[in-house]
């Protein structure tokens, strides 16, 4: 170096004013900055820039992959990603009744079964399959309310996913719930009653 200065530098570099490192710096997709040294350069190893920007576009590439195919994801690994991501706005609580009636969606489809096979005339099927059944607790036909609130889980669990979309989209219907309280006052018994079928069923 003549007269000891220090050559210029290309823009995004500075030499290190306390010692003979230069360091560059740089913002990622997201806006933050990074800066990093190094001590020896060589033309024969790649920067740490370039290793960093490389490495972030292969992460955000295996992302979009890992979306576009979560079809084939098993319906119990997508629900345990959709409850996962639930528990950062719903209480533990909701989540673990919510858990508890996901379960008979999970039977009936299959834990293993792909969402890519979750279709249309399979959710009709449940939704007469599930009318059938006696509640254990309650004693009598599974209602149309509860029937609706599980495969509100599975949509969810689709949507989640971005599976539920097409037939499902355009022609899901649940169930026509009858209102046989209508009109009148709520007891103790009426709200125990109901309290203990949401949880139950």
């Amino acid at each position: 170096m003549k007269n000891g200065k220090r050559p210029k530098l290309p823009r995004g570099l500075r030499w290190d004013p306390k010692g003979p490192h230069i360091f560059f710096s740089w913002r990622d997709k997201r806006g933050v900055q990074h800066q990093q040294s190094r001590e020896r350069l060589s033309r024969k190893r790649r920067w740490p820039k370039l290793r960093f920007l490389r490495e972030e576009d292969d992460a955000v590439a295996q992302r979009r992959a890992q979306s576009a195919d979560q079809s084939r994801l098993a319906l119990s690994k997508a629900a345990e990603l959709y409850f996962e991501w639930k528990a950062a706005t719903n209480s533990p609580g909701t989540i673990g009744r919510e858990k508890r009636m996901f379960r008979q969606v999970e039977k009936f489809v299959g834990p293993k079964t792909q969402l890519r096979f979750v279709d249309l005339e399979l959710i009709r099927e449940y939704q007469q399959q599930r009318r059938k059944q006696i509640s254990p607790t309650m004693r009598k036909a599974v209602s149309a309310r509860s029937v609706n609130y599980e495969l509100q889980l599975l949509r969810g669990v689709m949507q989640f996913a971005n599976c539920w979309k097409g037939d499902l989209d355009d022609r899901y219907k649940p169930l026509k719930e009858v209102r046989t309280r209508v009109g009148r006052v709520a007891t103790k018994r009426t709200v125990d009653e109901d309290h203990r079928k949401s949880q139950e069923e």
